[in-house]
């Protein structure tokens, strides 16, 4: 079980993502994060334990953005990655049905995760990241075929 808090804001927003993260703790305690987009880019700051632990105020004064999420979870969230389109960062909450198969096509087909050691250790959240980064390229790949061939 996992809680997932997004902010959306003309303004900074970190005290917002801070709180409603907060508020979510009781659904899970293993792991904490808070990721931001400035104007810099993407940041991610994700910590074992409870989030007002890891994340004071003096280290809330240090970071902004306008959006963000927030997540509480048993596993390290949320993560980024990074692919041909960019940075992506992403959190999850929920049951993959057919998760063990899309994770074999995935290493069937070349993927690398790193940082695990053996399949069974790779997560939900990373897999999930895998196959929008694989599928995105794809998509935009067609798309711009046929457009350039005048079939769209």
């Amino acid at each position: 079980m996992a809680g997932i808090f997004g902010v959306v804001s003309k303004e900074d927003c970190v005290k917002d993502l801070f709180y409603g993260t907060f508020y979510l703790q009781h659904r899970a305690q293993d792991y904490c994060g808070l990721a931001l987009k400035d104007e810099k880019g993407l940041h991610d700051y994700s910590h074992r334990g409870l989030i007002k632990q890891q994340f004071p105020k003096e280290r809330l004064q240090q970071m902004n953005g306008s959006y963000g999420i927030g997540c509480v979870s048993s596993e390290r969230q949320p993560i980024s990655i990074l692919s041909k389109l960019g940075g992506m960062i992403l959190g999850f909450d929920g049951n993959i049905i057919n998760y063990e198969e899309l994770k074999d096509r995935l290493l069937n087909e070349g993927a690398v995760f790193s940082g695990y050691r053996c399949p069974e250790e790779v997560r939900d959240c990373t897999t999930i990241a895998k196959i929008i980064s694989k599928e995105a390229i794809g998509f935009i790949k067609t798309n711009l075929f046929m457009e350039c061939w005048g079939l769209k």
